[in-house]
């Protein structure tokens, strides 16, 4: 994640990456580490692993993969570090959409019969964002027509998508809890908000990259490192603070008559129709 981009979009040619980085990346990736190891140790320390092993799991991978991909490059083939690159990518993908499911399942996890319903839904409409993401890419101008260098604008392009779509996900997260005012324990919103921040700053960073054109592409880095790290920041602080209490949502109100009390016990009722048809 600290790596915003591959050095094989720039066109490697040689048969070993051989990248030297600058003494700003070294201190990039050495503050990132302290921040990995600072969140994982609280969320070791106060046993919060077992609350959210998606994002223990996520942290783990990142790391891990910046750390391994970095001492790398100086002597992998080039095609050894391109394909553990993607593959890395590839894996943090897949955990950065469940990190988003886990989020939906503690706003509505209690909710049985609405989160079976969330449950099929999110990863359905992923499906119609890749679908029309695949559709749409043909279109793409500047497309090159060496492999290597197709795939890894392709899976630029891809990372683009998931960031955007990650981000209207939490987005409707956010509107539902809301305004059906779904009781959440306050670490889960606080860890929410700071994935959803980041996933906006993505998006806009991408969008200014394709509309300004490669030229932008050292802003792009840096200010993606920075995001990044700023998300690994907040995250860190939240989880050494966390206390027992930020872990437990409230208990539900609902009120018969006016405001967001009526429209939680709507959902409700809602909530539980839908459990008696699906029978969970």
């Amino acid at each position: 994640m600290v790596l915003a981009e591959s050095p094989f979009s720039d066109r490697a040619e040689a048969y070993t990456v051989g990248v030297k980085l600058s003494l700003a990346q070294w201190l990039t990736m050495l503050v990132a580490t302290l921040l990995y190891a600072f969140s994982l140790t609280a969320l070791l320390r106060r046993n919060l692993w077992r609350r959210i092993p998606v994002l223990f799991a996520y942290l783990i991978v990142v790391c891990l993969r910046d750390e391994i991909y970095i001492f790398g490059l100086y002597s992998w083939p080039i095609r050894r570090a391109s394909s553990f690159y993607w593959m890395g990518e590839g894996l943090i993908y897949v955990l950065s959409f469940l990190l988003v499911m886990s989020i939906w399942k503690e706003g509505l996890g209690r909710l049985r019969g609405l989160w079976v319903v969330t449950r099929w839904v999110l990863p359905g409409l992923l499906l119609v964002f890749l679908a029309f993401f695949r559709w749409n890419s043909q279109f793409t101008p500047g497309s090159s027509p060496r492999p290597g260098d197709w795939l890894s604008d392709w899976f630029r392009l891809l990372s683009q998508n998931l960031s955007l779509t990650q981000a209207l996900f939490l987005l409707g997260f956010f509107f539902v809890t809301t305004f059906f005012s779904v009781p959440l324990a306050p670490l889960v919103r606080q860890v929410a908000a700071c994935w959803f921040a980041y996933s906006l700053a993505k998006v806009a960073l991408a969008a200014t990259r394709y509309v300004v054109g490669y030229e932008f592409q050292p802003i792009f880095d840096y200010a993606g490192s920075a995001a990044f790290l700023g998300l690994l920041l907040s995250w860190a602080v939240l989880l050494w603070r966390a206390q027992p209490a930020d872990l437990q949502a409230p208990q539900p109100v609902y009120i018969l008559q006016g405001g967001s009390g009526r429209l939680a016990g709507q959902l409700e009722a809602v909530n539980q129709s839908l459990s008696r048809l699906l029978k969970v």
